[in-house]
């Protein structure tokens, strides 16, 4: 095909076909390069998004917990226990996560009108699985001891439930006090 007079001809020939490949092929190279780091950036995007989503997920799991839960520790020698926002309601027992078979043992100190707590647990979903009425040692304007020992249905599978202790007011007859303990319930 092509017919040349010297071998340094052909030689130029060759090394500008090398040339011109290793251009042509280095250019990809640069271009593939610059794609594989695009999409190293973009599965970088989309590794924080994904964690940004957990985080998310956590929060509005930790919010759905009623704003009325407040632990106070080492205040007034009470040990972490939980105390309504009223100030009303002390729960010692259950303890936050306790673990929960088919049975909670309740147990604090009240400032209520009557004398009357009620008590319920919840799965996560928020289903009622169990409530009660508890009396109060003394009713108000003093402080009394309760206890009640709740019994529910063992769950089918574990998951976070939540027991809120509270109390009926006296003006209106809607709750008041609220303490919500989150608590672990153990599945079959």
């Amino acid at each position: 095909m092509f017919r040349t007079k010297s071998p340094k001809r052909l030689v130029r020939i060759f090394l500008a076909l090398v040339v011109l490949g290793g251009a042509f092929y280095g250019g990809y190279t640069y271009k593939n390069l610059k794609s594989q780091q695009e999409i190293g950036g973009l599965k970088e995007q989309i590794a924080e998004k994904e964690e940004q989503i957990k985080r998310l997920q956590a929060t509005e799991e930790l919010e759905s917990i009623p704003k009325v839960v407040t632990p106070r520790y080492n205040l007034d020698n009470l040990k972490g226990y939980l105390i309504s926002q009223e100030g009303n309601i002390i729960v010692e027992k259950p303890k936050i996560y306790q673990e929960l078979v088919n049975s909670v043992a309740i147990s604090g100190q009240a400032r209520v009108f009557e004398a009357q707590l009620y008590a319920r647990l919840k799965d996560q979903k928020g289903k009622i699985l169990a409530k009660t009425l508890i009396t109060v040692s003394v009713g108000a304007p003093e402080f009394g001891t309760y206890s009640k020992t709740l019994n529910f249905s063992q769950v089918a599978e574990t998951q976070v439930g939540l027991l809120e202790v509270y109390t009926l007011s006296e003006k209106d007859g809607s709750e008041t006090d609220t303490v919500a303990v989150p608590v672990v319930l153990l599945g079959r």
